[in-house]
């Protein structure tokens, strides 16, 4: 009973937003100075977004699998902990790579006057870790996948 509680509680929640947050980035690479030009110019800025925001995708396309398992009437399946997994870490990416878009702004408060969009990555940044711990470690999801998706021996 218990596993079946932490399937459902990880396969909540973990992909919403996450496309709104890469367009955010975007948006922000678009406003933010690196070497003088807009940091959206630099190629492997616009690629490293790009790559979130087709994580982003399958993400949400996962969640719907597992919504549709939900439909049938099953118990989430292994979808719960691919989705707890790359929600958490995405959003631990999207927050890291703000931090290094910000530089030297990313230390700067939510009431100071010069705090890009109010402060929130840095509080993004803050509050990402915490999802990586609850409902399981990311470290114990790497095992459930290994061993009840892949068919890995115990470690």
């Amino acid at each position: 009973m218990a596993i079946t509680t932490l399937m459902f509680e990880r396969s909540m929640g973990h992909d919403r937003g996450m496309l709104k947050q890469v367009r955010e980035l975007a948006d922000l690479a678009r406003r933010i100075a690196r070497n003088g030009r807009p940091a959206w110019e630099d190629g492997s800025v616009r690629q490293t977004i790009a790559q979130f925001e087709a994580e982003a995708e399958a993400l949400r396309y996962t969640g719907y699998r597992q919504l549709t398992r939900q439909l049938k009437g099953l118990p989430p399946g292994s979808e719960s902990s691919m989705l707890k997994l790359g929600g958490t870490e995405l959003a631990l990416r999207i927050a890291l790579f703000a931090m290094e878009l910000l530089g030297p702004y990313s230390a700067l408060e939510a009431a100071s006057p010069f705090a890009l969009d109010a402060g929130k990555w840095t509080q993004r940044m803050l509050a990402a870790r915490g999802p990586t711990i609850y409902t399981g470690t990311n470290q114990i999801q790497h095992n459930i996948i290994g061993e009840r998706v892949l068919g890995l021996p115990k470690g």
